[in-house]
């Protein structure tokens, strides 16, 4: 019998954390919900490029990670499927475990994705003007940060 209480309490503990965890994300800036338990936390970079962090709590969560994919999946971040969009960051398949903060990941996520966007937006404007107003001269990466760093 009091195997049974123990077994009820423990799921009422992980069925509170993932509650309590479901209402965080539903409460973090530019986050939507929909019926299949899918959470969809949308982000802008520059004005211009829009992308979109799925989250998916199975059953079992916290015990068990969530499914994290990025919409579009962008190049450049070792552990984001360049084709699927699917996340596979350490923090969260590897280290997973039950008090892991979510929203603190999430965080990072968008934060490496802006750095790495802003990152090849540069390197795609650069190349483009170079190429554009030179097409004969090829600069190296060093080269050209050198340049636009004296020309501010």
């Amino acid at each position: 019998m009091s195997s049974n209480v123990f077994v009820v309490f423990g799921l009422s503990i992980r069925s509170d954390r993932r509650y309590n965890c479901i209402d965080t994300i539903k409460a973090y800036p530019g986050c939507r919900s929909n019926e299949n338990g899918k959470f969809v936390i949308s982000f802008c970079i520059e004005d211009d490029y829009y992308y979109d962090l799925e989250i998916t709590l199975p059953q079992s969560f916290p015990d068990t990670p969530p499914q994290l994919t990025l919409k579009p999946p962008v190049e450049g971040i070792h552990w984001i499927n360049k084709k699927t969009g699917s996340i596979t960051y350490e923090k969260v398949n590897k280290n997973w475990k039950p008090n892991t903060d979510l929203l603190a990941i999430i965080s990072e996520i968008q934060e490496k994705v802006k750095e790495v966007v802003k990152k090849n937006l540069l390197t795609n404007k650069v190349s483009y003007f170079f190429k554009k107003s030179t097409p004969q001269i090829f600069y190296s990466n060093l080269e050209l940060y050198i340049f636009l760093f004296f020309c501010k």
